[in-house]
């Protein structure tokens, strides 16, 4: 008797666990759809506020003498790593704009460096860098966010296929 009430509690805890990921997955889709829409309309907004800036007005172009260059090694592992590679400018040594490795590699110490900036003070080697910080910054961790959320809807998806799977194979 004991055997069978194992059995009956094992298939109500199964049950909830398959409600469970059916209802998780529902949710993350719902989220990971409207982050989605929420980057797509950002980006948009971005662009037409690009688009819309007017140079001498809105932003400007300076050139900048680069003091200084550094890159900064970053490893989470013994294999993996990025490289971000950095300009120094002004005489604050705090001061720096963050570059990819082909501007890196194209400018040396004491070269003039054309760079975006709205307060002459903080400068920015692309026209992302006028864009609102606060804004620009959420948009790129949702970008993130939403990688993650994929990660987890496949996960699920990769568990209710192998539940499937194992049903089907104790059912014959």
């Amino acid at each position: 008797m004991s055997n069978k009430i194992y059995k009956s509690k094992m298939k109500d805890e199964n049950r909830l666990l398959g409600k469970f990921v059916n209802i998780s997955l529902i949710a993350l889709s719902i989220i990971f759809v409207l982050l989605f829409l929420k980057i797509i309309v950002t980006e948009i907004s971005f662009h037409k506020m690009i688009d819309g800036m007017v140079e001498g007005i809105d932003y400007y172009i300076e050139d900048i003498i680069i003091t200084d260059k550094e890159t900064v090694e970053d490893y989470y592992g013994s294999e993996s790593g990025t490289t971000n590679y950095f300009f120094y400018y002004g005489h604050d040594t705090d001061k720096r704009m963050q570059v990819n490795q082909k501007v890196y590699s194209q400018y040396n110490v004491g070269d003039m460096f054309p760079a975006y900036t709205k307060n002459h003070y903080y400068y920015g080697s692309t026209i992302n860098s006028v864009l609102p910080k606060t804004r620009y910054k959420n948009n790129e961790l949702s970008k993130a966010g939403i990688v993650t959320i994929g990660c987890l809807i496949l996960l699920l998806l990769i568990y209710k296929w192998i539940d499937n799977l194992g049903k089907k194979t104790n059912n014959k």
